[in-house]
């Protein structure tokens, strides 16, 4: 389970360091104000700064998009494997015996 969350955090990390690097670069942002509009983003919370250049919004446009897919698998991530042992709860006997005829 540590190994999921693990994974998990290391793609957050990615995906915010990609948002931030695009948030200083493309509206001049501190590192701070950029790190926090990535996680914003990414949560769903929208941008805290909003953006003034024609880059600038292109860059969220396409950030929030993916940030969306990115939650939807973080979140599968993190719930697969308990999603994995409740289906074990349901799983029926299996025999090697053929079924009567």
């Amino acid at each position: 389970m540590l190994g999921f969350l693990g994974i998990a955090l290391a793609i957050d990390v990615m995906v915010i360091t990609l948002g931030a690097l695009g948030f200083h670069h493309f509206e001049s942002l501190t590192w701070t104000g950029a790190v926090l509009n990535a996680t914003l983003i990414i949560t769903g919370n929208g941008p805290l700064v909003p953006m003034h250049s024609e880059a600038g919004r292109l860059f969220e446009t396409g950030y929030a998009l993916f940030g969306g897919i990115t939650f939807i698998a973080v979140v599968s991530v993190v719930l697969a494997p308990m999603f994995h042992r409740v289906l074990h709860a349901f799983q029926l006997g299996v025999s090697d015996q053929p079924p009567p005829a």
